[in-house]
Formats: C-alpha cells, sequence, structure tokens
C-alpha cells in the first residue's frame, strides 16, 4: 500500500531505471565535423556522417539498472 512517502520514492526510482534501459543517456553531435556520438544503456556509438565508426558494449549499465529497479519494486 502507499502509505508511506518512501513508497513514492521508490517507485520513481524503478520507473527511471527502467526509462534508463529505453532511452538514450547522452548524446553529442557536431555539425561542424558532421560527427555524432551516443551512449545507450546497450553501446557507446561514435558515427562520422552516416557510416558508424566505432561501437563499445555498455550491457553492463542494463545489468545494474534492471537490478536496481527490481530491489526498489521489491522494497515497495
Amino acid at each position: 500500500m502507499l502509505q508511506r512517502i518512501q513508497t513514492l520514492l521508490l517507485a520513481v526510482v524503478a520507473i527511471a531505471m527502467l526509462a534508463t534501459t529505453a532511452l538514450p543517456i547522452w548524446e553529442k553531435n557536431s555539425a561542424a565535423l558532421n560527427e555524432k556520438v551516443t551512449l545507450t544503456s546497450f553501446a557507446l556509438e561514435y558515427f562520422k556522417g552516416t557510416n558508424l565508426v566505432s561501437s563499445a558494449n555498455t550491457m553492463v549499465i542494463v545489468i545494474l539498472a534492471i537490478i536496481s529497479a527490481c530491489i526498489a519494486a521489491f522494497s515497495i
């Protein structure tokens, strides 16, 4: 039951952690150099024009976000 403010805060944490897995975390565009860097929960990608130059796996972010969302939901 929603009897304490702690319950509401834990629900916000759980929703925020699940949103972290779906939304981009950071993005940088350089119009002058035609470059784009995007950090999501799944990968860090570097584009030059429309070509993917490099990509690094960041699945640890997804795993930690899901674990923290589960702990917050379980604590409610």
